[in-house]
């Protein structure tokens, strides 16, 4: 039993669109943990500088949207130099904008995490649990479903095998993993 979904395979996806719903996702979830960013502030960082330094949680936000947003970037370019050592001998513009469409679980993930830290009494940076272990925040069903419509999207417009994207796969989820 064979599924056709050719308009959906034919179909242009556009990575500017993808790309800015991330960032908006982030910079929700940056701006929900804003009330909370004294606590979040290294503690070995003199009182002094601290003080001296205005408006030191929205510095702290606003370098890491940009780290995270650097993050994603180079994260989508190592992916690339993988999946065409692999053979997929695809461009750079088309993978990032298949990368940027797999990510829209995470950056769901980013909104709901903002929306709980908004009316929870206690926020933190997880969805579900109250700490954030390595094994819960790598096998959450965000991670999953970016994965499976990586593994969806590649299928489909690359003429790779399924070894092949399985192998991929593979390693940006360990590349999730220790990154």
């Amino acid at each position: 039993m064979q599924i056709e979904l050719s308009s959906f395979k034919e179909r242009n996806i556009n990575f500017l669109s993808s790309f800015l719903f991330y960032i908006i996702g982030l910079a929700f979830y940056l701006s929900s943990l804003l009330p909370f960013m004294k606590s979040l502030i290294p503690k070995n960082i003199p009182i002094q500088v601290v003080e001296q330094v205005k408006h030191l949680d929205y510095i702290i936000a606003i370098a890491a949207l940009f780290l995270l947003m650097f993050g994603v970037i180079f994260e989508g370019f190592v992916l690339f130099l993988i999946i065409n050592f692999l053979g997929a001998q695809i461009k750079i513009k088309t993978f990032y904008s298949l990368f940027m469409f797999s990510n829209i679980p995470v950056a769901i993930k980013f909104f709901l995490i903002s929306f709980k830290n908004i009316f929870a009494q206690h926020p933190n940076t997880s969805l579900f649990f109250t700490s954030n272990h390595l094994i819960f925040s790598i096998f959450d069903l965000f991670n999953i479903a970016y994965l499976f419509l990586l593994f969806i999207l590649l299928k489909w417009r690359t003429n790779l095998n399924y070894l092949t994207i399985s192998v991929f796969i593979f390693t940006a989820f360990l590349y999730r993993m220790f990154f």
